[in-house]
């Protein structure tokens, strides 16, 4: 089984997101991330889950379709933010 992480797109979502691979991937679950730039150009103005739920229903099944395994989601947003992933302290070695 699979556990799909759909957080808020902001800060503190950002934020529980790191948090919740951290955890899970202790425990040796299988995670995916939704990706909100999996929406293209309004990726900027949805803030989370529940309105993409709302405004876009539709677009739920593609998002957790092209959902990320999550550590490729997790070193992707570190080399997006610009942090060396050899010295950054939050990166996991398995």
């Amino acid at each position: 089984e699979t556990v799909y992480l759909f957080f808020d797109n902001d800060t503190a979502g950002h934020a529980a997101m790191d948090r919740a691979i951290t955890l899970l991937h202790q425990h040796d679950i299988a995670l995916k991330v939704v990706d909100y730039r999996a929406l293209a150009s309004s990726a900027a103005t949805v803030k989370d889950p529940a309105d993409v739920a709302r405004e876009r229903p539709q677009e739920i099944v593609g998002l957790l379709t092209s959902a990320l395994p999550a550590m490729e989601y997790y070193f992707g947003q570190l080399l997006i933010s610009g942090q060396d992933i050899l010295t950054s302290p939050k990166v996991i070695i398995v």
